[in-house]
Order: structure tokens, then sequence, then C-alpha cells
């Protein structure tokens, strides 16, 4: 039904995001067929290769390995053949962000280093680190940057993983990983004290002339 209403879309621009999501839902309940055929009827480039990357997610978590990788493939050729920079950018960066969710390293990197908008580049970097903390916590998430050749993309996860810490899963000795590790810029450095400082305020007993300092070097607000 969700689909014979999305079909009766006339806009092409409205059309797409819906035939998208509902291409997602049927590769998520294991109807394959029904998920391609769904998102081949997809006419905006770079949605239809967003579609194709999260059907291919959605497959290889169901063990559908051979269905992942050709899912894929029709996504990066559907990616690689958008001429506007900034679509091209985005289908990219979505694509690379689903292969980092697989764990093919090397391709996500391959693919990414393709995003022709630097700043794309790096904010999909930085999603990646995202997605590796929340799915794997901190001490693992920096495992993954030993799959990365690129200074770019070091840096970048590396600043993604750090400005996901929380207040729950940081303790002294995070903290003192953290600011250790090479390539930290001031703003990731900062979020980690400040982290650090709320986790010790809240959790730990702060004598009076450290709540001070914490307040006054950390800006820290209440």
């Amino acid at each position: 039904e969700a689909l014979s209403c999305a079909s009766g879309i006339s806009n092409d621009r409205d059309k797409s995001p819906a035939l998208s999501s509902i291409s997602t839902e049927l590769a998520k309940q294991g109807k394959v067929e029904e998920a391609l055929s769904c998102a081949s009827g997809i006419s905006v480039d770079r949605v239809k290769s967003h579609a194709l990357s999260s059907i291919s997610t959605e497959l290889a978590k169901q063990g559908k390995i051979e269905g992942a990788a050709s899912a894929m493939q029709e996504a990066l050729s559907c990616a690689s053949g958008i001429s506007n920079d900034r679509d091209k950018s985005k289908a990219l960066s979505s694509i690379s962000t689903e292969l980092a969710k697989q764990g093919k390293w090397q391709l996500a990197e391959a693919t990414a280093k393709e995003i022709p908008q630097q700043a794309t580049r790096q904010e999909c970097w930085q999603q990646m680190g995202k997605e590796a903390y929340a799915s794997k916590g901190y001490q693992e998430a920096l495992q993954v940057l030993q799959h990365f050749t690129s200074a770019e993309a070091q840096e970048h996860i590396l600043q993604g993983i750090t400005q996901a810490l929380q207040v729950d899963d940081i303790t002294k000795e995070v903290a003192h990983l953290a600011l250790k590790l090479p390539a930290q810029k001031v703003q990731s450095m900062e979020h980690v004290m400040q982290v650090h400082a709320i986790h010790q305020l809240f959790f730990e007993e702060v004598p009076p002339a450290q709540l001070q300092r914490y307040n006054r070097t950390l800006n820290l607000q209440w």
C-alpha cells in the first residue's frame, strides 16, 4: 500500500525519498527483489545511490554478502555518474559511511577520497568515527584508525570518535588516552576535558577549588 501510494506521487523530488525509505524497509524484511525493484524506480541519482547503499547494509546484516556487494556496486556506479559536485559528494558520503558500517574499510576510504567537496568529505570521515564509537565504544573505535592510510581520514575519524564521547563513558584513563592521541584538534581536546569535568562533578568528590578551576578554564555551562 505504501509503495502504491508513493508511486502515485508525480513530483520526482518528493517521490524519490519516499521510494528510498520503502526500499530500505523492504530490505529489512528480507524482501530483496522487491527492495531492488523499488529502488530502481528512483529517478534522482543521489537518492537512488543512497537507497542502494542502505539496502546493501541491510543485506550484509542478514548475511547476504553477495547481494550486499552487488547492491553496493550498483550504488557506486550510480553515484559516479552524478555531474553536480554537491549531489555527488552527498551520494559518495552516504556510500562511504555504509561501507564503513560493513567493515569494508579500504573501500570506504577509497570511496570517500573521491568526494569532491572537502567539507563533505571531512564530515564523512567524522561520521565514520561517530558510527564506530556508537557501535564499538571508545577504545575499540580507536582501533578502526589502523585501517586507514590517509592522514586526513585518520585526523577526522579521530575527531568524530572524540567528539562522540559521552559523560557516562569517560573515565580518567580514557581522558588521558584521548588527550595523548596525535592529531587532536583544540575543539576535540576541549570536548574531552569538558566531558571529563562533568563526569567528575556528578560522579566524583570534587574539592571546591577544583570546581572553580573547571568553571574558569572550561567555561562549563549550567
